[in-house]
C-alpha cells in the first residue's frame, strides 16, 4: 500500500501532503468513481452518460453564474463559506412550516436569518 501511496504522490509533485491527497480522493475521484460505478450497473456506457471533472454542463452552468474569471477553488470556497449555510436555512424554515419567501439569506460574512426577504 505504501509503494502505491508514494508512486501516486509522486505523480502530483514533491510538495504534496498525504492529507492533500486524501482530499483529492475524497473531493474528486471517489465520487466520480461511484457516478461510473452507478452508470455500469444501469448498463449504461459511462463515457457517454457520466459527465466527469468540469467537463459537465452543470459545471459549466455554474461557473457562468459567478463569472467568467471564477475558478473551481473559488466556487467551492462560496459553496463551503456561504451557500451551504443558506441551504439549512431554507431546509429549516420548510421543516418548520416557514414559507421560504419570508427568509433572509445572507450573501455577506453575516449570518442569514428568517425575517422580511
Amino acid at each position: 500500500m505504501l509503494i502505491i501511496v508514494t508512486a501516486t504522490a509522486k505523480c502530483f509533485g514533491d510538495g504534496l501532503k498525504a492529507s492533500a491527497l486524501s482530499m483529492h480522493f475524497v473531493r474528486n475521484i471517489r465520487p466520480n468513481a461511484q457516478l461510473i460505478l452507478d452508470a455500469l450497473a444501469r448498463g449504461e456506457d459511462p463515457a457517454k452518460t457520466v459527465p466527469v471533472g468540469s467537463e459537465g454542463k452543470a459545471g459549466k452552468e455554474i461557473q457562468q453564474c459567478f463569472g467568467s474569471d471564477a475558478t473551481a477553488g473559488g466556487i467551492r470556497f462560496q459553496f463551503a463559506t456561504r451557500i451551504n449555510k443558506n441551504v439549512k436555512l431554507i431546509k429549516s424554515a420548510r421543516a418548520n412550516g416557514i414559507d421560504c419567501k419570508e427568509i433572509k439569506l445572507s450573501w455577506a460574512d453575516k449570518s442569514a436569518e428568517t425575517g422580511n426577504g
